[in-house]
């Protein structure tokens, strides 16, 4: 279930800012860091932590 949500978002395409149009799993892990701590868009911040959570462990 928890590998389920993680990649059930990983698709999504990023909507604004420096990597608008790129799909989630594609933006930089640097990026989704930053954003999580210094973004204002709670949606996306979820969805940032989620795809961390993706690509390691350490993060769920």
């Amino acid at each position: 279930m928890v590998s389920k949500l993680h990649s059930e978002y990983a698709n999504d395409k990023v909507d604004f800012g420096r990597y608008h149009g790129k799909k989630l799993k594609d933006v930089p892990t640097s990026y989704l860091k930053w954003f999580i701590v210094k973004g204002s868009h709670q949606l996306w911040a979820a969805k940032f932590a989620l795809e961390l959570g993706r690509r390691d462990k350490s993060f769920r």
